[in-house]
């Protein structure tokens, strides 16, 4: 019964730290989204979030590219009603 326990909790934790990782490479901060509006280049509106396994800057920007969309990091603010998005890392 531990066994499956600890099995569980190490199966947990190694998935989170795998996730983690791979939007790590994409976004310093945030979340990586594919965004249509953007004014300012700082506000953005009408983002989707990309599916599949992106792992690189280059794979997130043309996926978003497909879709007539600009690849950004964006966080929900709460001073501005809409995200705050940046540029994916390099």
């Amino acid at each position: 019964m531990q066994f499956v326990t600890i099995l569980a909790g190490l199966v947990a934790f190694t998935s989170a730290a795998a996730i983690e990782k791979r939007q790590g490479l994409l976004c310093s901060s945030g979340n990586p989204l594919c965004c249509q509006l953007d004014a300012l280049g700082v506000i953005d509106a009408t983002c989707i979030s990309p599916t599949g396994a992106l792992t690189t800057p280059q794979e997130f920007q043309n996926y978003c590219a497909e879709s007539g969309r600009t690849a950004e990091c964006c966080t929900l603010s709460l001073t501005v009603a809409g995200l705050i998005c940046t540029p994916p890392v390099a």
